[in-house]
């Protein structure tokens, strides 16, 4: 209700796949027209696979957002105040 309708392409191919495996039922397997129809399914589910698209992890997220509050108070405090260097102990360091 809420949510993004999906592109009409997305429905299509979907469309698709369930008439090509509705054909697949009534062929059964083992038949030369199933093998062909099994080709056509994995093109289709090829077509479906986001190109280039990645998923940025939520922890990553907070992490980065967390170290450039901590960086921001360092760097706020660092103006009326001293910045000793037991100060930078504070600031997290990569792992990798």
């Amino acid at each position: 209700m809420f949510g993004r309708e999906p592109k009409i392409e997305v429905v299509r191919l979907n469309e698709i796949k369930l008439e090509i495996l509705d054909h697949m039922i009534a062929e059964g397997p083992g038949t030369p027209k199933f093998s062909a129809l099994r080709k056509e399914l994995e093109k289709i589910e090829k077509m479906q696979k986001p190109k280039g698209m990645h998923k940025i992890d939520i922890n990553t997220v907070i992490l980065v957002g967390g170290n450039l509050l901590g960086i921001l108070a360092i760097v706020a405090y660092e103006q009326k105040h001293v910045f000793a260097s037991t100060a930078k102990s504070f600031i997290l360091k990569s792992k990798t």
